[in-house]
């Protein structure tokens, strides 16, 4: 055992350590031959280390025989490396004795590796924003049996005429005010709040708040805002929206503030219709800077100083 590098040592049924290596004896906390390694654990799960009792219950299983084996993942204290504690129960001896051995090696790359898949199994590539995935995940635990803890709001918003802007300056451009929606959208929500690009140029915000004061202070505030420009494009946003109710299920939300949205999108239109704005070109983008470059360094210039202009459920900035 002394060979390798990895943590091993052998256990009796009570814990106790038969022999271990020198990785073992150098690096498990002075827990060397003739030594509980049982106690060593539960001493440090009664300390706070949350870790330790991970390990501690792990362990229990495997040597009261409730389970052949057993694998705990942990960090060190400073959280910069990962390690895996493998546990497993070997078969009884010619003299009836239960042996049972553990093993620590390291897995920092592993678990650097897997969060990063997960982190991009959850993101949306251009905005940065989470995708619907998450959304999903977190409404199903919002809105469980017992229905929302606290005043919950989930808004939709649509970005106004964005197929136009695809059409007439192409979809860099396009591409371009969805990442610059986004960085908005995250500048006038808290912390708290879930951002999601929900597909193509609609958003969900979805809000909680202890009181309803405070759902509708972020409801107000994105009503009232509705973006700027991008590279000389005006970009606008109509938003519906849904407050949870007892028996609500993600869909029926969902489905709440989808028809909200078309409502005001159609309201939108009509507007636009008697305005005459039906038929008008856009202006032409210049140069919207080096892409893919310029979208994920976040390049949002030139911006002009903002001036809100809102009616109904439209608001804008020019």
């Amino acid at each position: 055992m002394d060979a390798l590098p990895d943590r091993v040592a052998v256990l009796d049924r009570g814990g106790r350590v038969l022999a271990a290596n020198r990785s073992w004896t150098l690096d498990a906390g002075g827990c060397r031959a003739g030594a509980s390694y049982l106690e060593v654990c539960d001493r440090a799960a009664r300390g706070g280390d949350p870790s330790a009792g991970r390990l501690h219950t792990a362990l229990v299983g495997v040597l009261g025989g409730a389970r052949p084996s057993a694998e705990v993942d942990y960090p060190d204290p400073t959280g910069d490396r990962w390690w895996r504690a493998e546990i497993r129960r070997l078969p009884d001896d010619a003299g009836g004795r239960d042996r049972t051995v553990v093993r620590h090696l390291e897995v920092t790359e592993w678990v650097r590796t897997r969060e990063a898949l997960r982190t991009q199994a959850v993101t949306d590539p251009l905005t940065g924003l989470v995708n619907r995935r998450v959304l999903d995940d977190r409404l199903g635990r919002i809105l469980g049996p017992a229905g929302p803890d606290q005043p919950t709001a989930l808004l939709l918003a649509d970005v106004d005429h964005f197929k136009a802007i695809n059409d007439v300056h192409g979809h860099l451009a396009g591409d371009r005010c969805l990442a610059q929606v986004a960085q908005w959208l995250r500048q006038h929500t808290r912390p708290q709040d879930l951002i999601c690009r929900w597909g193509g140029d609609e958003f969900v915000v979805l809000v909680q708040a202890p009181g309803a004061a405070d759902v509708e202070a972020v409801e107000s505030r994105l009503r009232r805002w509705a973006g700027g420009s991008v590279a000389g494009v005006p970009v606008t946003l109509t938003w519906g929206s849904a407050h949870a109710r007892a028996g609500d299920t993600p869909g029926t939300l969902l489905a709440r503030a989808d028809h909200e949205l078309r409502l005001a999108k159609s309201r939108r239109d009509d507007r636009d219709r008697g305005d005459g704005l039906r038929g008008r070109r856009l202006a032409v983008v210049p140069s919207v800077g080096r892409y893919p470059d310029a979208v994920r360094q976040g390049d949002t210039s030139p911006l002009p100083a903002p001036r809100l202009h809102s009616s109904g459920d439209r608001a804008s900035v020019s």
